[in-house]
């Protein structure tokens, strides 16, 4: 397996240093509109403020990849709105470490300084997506629309080895993301409600480790007995269940009410 290569383990070495101690909550999307980041920075703010005590202790270490399927002023537009509510950044030194650039002005207190956002903007390879899973103690997906979503399954592969890990790793999926309905052992949110989302987060830390064991093993022998192309498969077919059949009478309700035959 990949993830267990030399490289990535090497990977996954320098990130566990630089985030010693810290609880990493972890994802790579597309700087565009349906990854639902500016959902995700906020709520992860919120959890902070309603559990102070994590101040310092759960970072968000977010991977953005330069969307091509969107307008580029939009995905600029949206970048600039997240680098504004970043902490820190994170890049590549050039020899397989990190280099740490703060977000934060050098006369604010010692609290509102404290770097809980990290945003590395740019390409990524492989190994450093699997580094960064391999790290996380929590996935945190927020994607608004993403039927064909397979971040969730790269997370939990890259913890094969749950049986051997002291902490078993959790996977917080958006119930928009294609893949939460086989997903049993996530813990499945709405991403535009924040309070639900900021209670998750509280919850993949404190649930107990029988439980973060059990959720991990039941998505673990979900994905090792089908494989993606089968959930793909799957996933086409319910849509096309769902697909309005000709000559069926449609009731629209709310605004924009409309009947069809």
């Amino acid at each position: 397996l990949l993830v267990s290569g030399d490289q990535v383990a090497l990977k996954v070495a320098r990130l566990r240093h630089l985030f010693e101690g810290k609880i990493v909550f972890a994802s790579v999307d597309r700087c565009d509109g349906l990854s639902g980041l500016i959902l995700k920075f906020r709520a992860f703010k919120r959890f902070l403020r309603d559990h102070p005590q994590y101040v310092g202790k759960a970072v968000l270490v977010q991977y953005t990849l330069t969307s091509t399927l969107s307008n580029s002023s939009q995905a600029a537009g949206l970048e600039i709105s997240l680098r504004a509510q970043a902490d820190a950044f994170l890049d590549s030194d050039g020899a397989g470490g990190f280099t740490v650039m703060s977000n934060r002005d050098e006369g604010e207190s010692e609290t509102s300084s404290v770097h809980s956002i990290y945003m590395r903007v740019g390409s990524l390879d492989r190994m450093d997506q699997l580094a960064l899973f391999r790290t996380a103690n929590v996935l945190l997906d927020t994607s608004v629309k993403a039927g064909l979503n397979l971040m969730p399954f790269e997370f939990i592969t890259a913890h094969f080895d749950n049986g051997e890990q002291e902490q078993s790793r959790v996977a917080i999926v958006s119930e928009f993301s294609g893949c939460s309905r086989v997903l049993m052992g996530a813990l499945r949110v709405n991403p535009w409600n924040t309070n639900e989302l900021a209670s998750a987060c509280e919850r993949a830390i404190t649930m107990p480790q029988s439980e973060k064991k059990e959720r991990l093993e039941s998505n673990l022998l979900y994905i090792s007995e089908n494989q993606p192309v089968r959930w793909f498969e799957e996933f086409v077919t319910d849509l096309r269940r769902a697909q309005t059949k000709e000559g069926m009478l449609v009731e629209h309700i709310g605004f924009g009410t409309k009947l069809r035959a």
